[in-house]
């Protein structure tokens, strides 16, 4: 298979082409398409083509890793050395709420592993861009999905939505992670790319997404969330990670400005397009050849599973949210196998070929930053891991892709 550098070096040469009309201090870029940022900086941009940093065109390849599944600080240089040399220009992370929160009076960014600040000045060092994605929901085969589990009592309310009970339960949390990450972020010099708020949430609209109607304790959610990361420094662009083409929630290209102005102060300038909890840059998770070796849960899912079917993604983009770039925050880097799975894992259905005819479709569908899921996997220590998996998480990686390219 072409190794994950030989396929980097054809898609950064793809954007080589473009690179000489990037227009940064203009509205505009190619063929008329608008160059976007978040309203608080110009460091970071973006439009239809790609995300653009200090005037210049970024092929994102990353790959995702748990520090939590690590708690060693000590090896954490070690897998993004491997990272870098194997070609890729980015790494991804879940943090986990209930790592970091083991009782609802107790928040640990300090102690060992609970630490993850060395991941940001390592990734300075090597040359590697950061997306950070804190939660407060991460799902990532984690014992509730991240959550700690005292937030499940019930005395925290309904979850996931603008429950107040449950706000006040998050906030302390989100508020801390952001604090801590803005101080490594591109517009400081440093590598923290974009910030993830929530994870593969939908819900957006009532009823169907065509119909463009908001559900109010949806948007005030995705509203409190991105208040919190303002207000605590994150001026990187906001992205949310959709679990499939289905679902139409939190792009300001599908519906700018719908559903008027926010009911609270905000103490920041938000524009119209966030009024209803849109994100900066949008993006869809895809599994292609299922997330588990239990290909009946994806056939239940998705419809019945076709090997090396390839996804076409370009109707999606193009009417979801076509001045935006093509961004997979998530996509195949492996399956995970269940208990009583198959003997081994599935390799035939996520070995070499797979890589070498997923990534370059993707590249030959335009899309410009992708994730793959899982890069390196690691350990579920005590409960971390969610009932579905066992203890070892690395049976994810599609390939030994942490091997330099030859």
């Amino acid at each position: 298979m072409a190794s994950p550098g030989k396929l980097l070096l054809g898609a950064l040469s793809l954007l080589a082409s473009l690179q000489p009309l990037v227009v940064s201090a203009q509205n505009n870029s190619i063929e008329g398409w608008p160059v976007h940022n978040d309203g608080l900086n110009s460091v970071v941009q973006w439009d239809h083509y790609s995300i653009i940093v200090n005037g210049r065109r970024l092929f994102v390849f990353a790959g995702e890793w748990h520090y939590w599944r690590l708690p060693v600080p000590e090896m954490w240089v070690d897998i993004l050395q491997k990272i870098k040399s194997a070609g890729f220009t980015g790494f991804t992370f879940y943090s986990n709420w209930g790592y970091h929160a083991p009782n609802s009076t107790t928040l640990d960014f300090t102690n060992g592993a609970h630490n993850f600040t060395s991941l940001y000045t390592i990734a300075k060092e090597l040359g590697l861009y950061v997306l950070i994605r804190p939660g407060p929901y991460v799902n990532a085969e984690a014992n509730a999905g991240g959550f700690p589990l005292w937030l499940t009592t019930g005395a925290y309310g309904t979850l996931r939505n603008n429950d107040s009970r449950y706000t006040d339960a998050w906030t302390p949390y989100f508020d801390e992670h952001a604090s801590i990450s803005s101080e490594y972020l591109v517009t400081k010099g440093e590598n923290g790319l974009v910030y993830q708020i929530e994870n593969e949430i939908g819900g957006q609209w009532k009823g169907s997404p065509t119909n463009r109607v908001p559900n109010p304790t949806a948007t005030a959610y995705m509203e409190l969330l991105e208040v919190a990361a303002r207000r605590n420094g994150i001026d990187v662009p906001l992205t949310q990670n959709q679990p499939n083409m289905n679902s139409y929630s939190w792009s300001s290209d599908w519906a700018p400005g719908a559903g008027g102005e926010l009911a609270y102060d905000l103490t920041l300038r938000f524009t119209a397009n966030q009024s209803i909890g849109n994100v900066d840059i949008d993006g869809v998770d895809s599994y292609p050849s299922c997330w588990t070796c239990d290909l009946s849960q994806c056939a239940s899912t998705n419809g019945p599973y076709v090997p090396y079917q390839v996804v076409d993604y370009y109707n999606y983009f193009e009417t979801f949210q076509p001045t935006q770039p093509r961004f997979l925050p998530e996509f195949q880097g492996g399956s995970f196998n269940p208990w009583g799975g198959p003997n081994g894992g599935c390799p035939g259905d996520i070995g070499a070929d797979f890589a070498n005819l997923f990534y370059r479709h993707n590249i030959g569908e335009g899309v410009t930053a992708m994730s793959l899921y899982m890069l390196y996997g690691g350990t579920n220590w005590g409960s971390l891991a969610a009932p579905v998996v066992a203890t070892s998480y690395g049976t994810w990686t599609v390939v030994d892709v942490l091997e330099p390219p030859s």
